[in-house]
């Protein structure tokens, strides 16, 4: 064989070399033993038992679509109100880089037993979408279909006021700006977290040449080992909570494969310039020891960008928000310190966007 028996990409010479001394032209899953793969399509990250401590396994695409706990015959999760029907409004919630629908679990828990539904998607390049290629206008397209489908229609209309409210983490927060300024149509409000630090068009020095040294990560590290080091960093932080890490992180899989594109992404984002497009409101959530250099400009640029004559919510008064979590990293949503005051921030944001009483 000289090219992957999944994706069809050419070995390359050293790999050929390697068959014509007697060896394997490719590399070997580590469960189904699936012969002649490439690095990539044998190096995607399954759990070991969804226990962290055990890690992941190092196999092909179909045994992680096994081993993982989504379901990758969708892209979508759907949790419905405790209370039954249509819930009050939905909530869109997009994950961060590497991750998957599963990353807001606990929040959409949360959220639907206050009577919001809640849509968990998988952006283009991780989670069902593995395959797919990754770039801001696909994930857009992702985000936009997933929302129509998921979404009854009395929450769609225009005007009606309960149109979704979107939340995104990290890489979901960034693309997330992008979501609300060229689609403002279908979003009533929107919720970005851990993403409020300049990397892209308006990045200062700090954040470019940390983008561009995790872009010459991702040319020596395989995305197995970028998954294993990640998981090692969560294992060994000292106040995740390590269930949530569990059903978050590691029983559906780690999805680094697209890293490069990732990069890309976030070099190309422009969130002050898409955040002063929307005229809803907007809550940004960050750590104080988490980068956050831009976090003024993208608040003020909200605040400016509010129009009540096209949004229900800002007519009623509601306004664009910062909130700073004190003693909080980029990972304060799955802290066990913090996790209380997250989830009720959030919750009662979109009680107040939806004009119901807060809990």
């Amino acid at each position: 064989m000289t090219t992957c028996a999944d994706c069809n990409a050419d070995f390359g010479i050293w790999r050929r070399l390697m068959q014509w001394v007697g060896g394997s032209s490719g590399y070997t899953c580590g469960v189904c033993s699936k012969s002649d793969l490439c690095a990539l399509c044998a190096g995607y990250a399954a759990p070991v038992d969804g226990n962290v401590a055990k890690g992941f396994h190092k196999v092909c695409r179909a045994c992680l679509s096994t081993l993982s706990s989504l379901n990758f015959d969708c892209t979508a999760d759907v949790l419905t109100p405790a209370n039954g029907g249509d819930g009050i409004t939905t909530v869109v919630l997009v994950h961060g880089g590497g991750g998957c629908r599963a990353m807001y679990r606990p929040l959409a828990r949360h959220l639907s037993q206050h009577g919001f539904r809640c849509v968990l998607l998988d952006l283009p390049g991780h989670g069902a979408r593995v395959h797919e290629s990754l770039t801001i206008e696909s994930a857009i397209a992702a985000i936009v279909n997933d929302t129509r489908e998921h979404t009854p229609a009395a929450h769609l209309k225009s005007g009606s006021g309960r149109r979704p409210i979107y939340l995104g983490g990290s890489l979901g927060g960034y693309i997330g700006a992008h979501v609300l300024g060229e689609r403002r149509d279908l979003f009533e409000a929107g919720i970005l977290v851990a993403s409020t630090q300049g990397v892209g068009v308006r990045a200062g020095w700090k954040a470019w040449s940390a983008l561009n040294v995790f872009a010459m990560l991702q040319t020596v590290l395989s995305p197995f080992t970028l998954s294993s080091q990640m998981l090692s960093v969560a294992a060994n932080h000292p106040h995740l909570a390590r269930e949530l890490i569990e059903e978050s992180c590691v029983k559906p899989g780690s999805y680094f494969h697209s890293g490069p594109e990732q990069v890309a992404v976030l070099q190309q984002e422009d969130s002050v310039g898409e955040v002063a497009k929307f005229p809803g409101p907007i809550l940004f959530i960050q750590g104080d020891e988490d980068h956050h250099d831009q976090d003024l400009h993208l608040l003020n640029a909200s605040k400016l960008a509010l129009d009540p004559s096209k949004n229900f919510a800002v007519g009623r008064g509601v306004s664009s928000q910062l909130l700073t979590i004190h003693r909080a990293d980029h990972f304060f949503s799955h802290d066990s310190r913090h996790l209380e005051q997250f989830h009720r921030a959030v919750l009662n944001f979109c009680c107040e966007v939806a004009n119901v009483p807060k809990p």
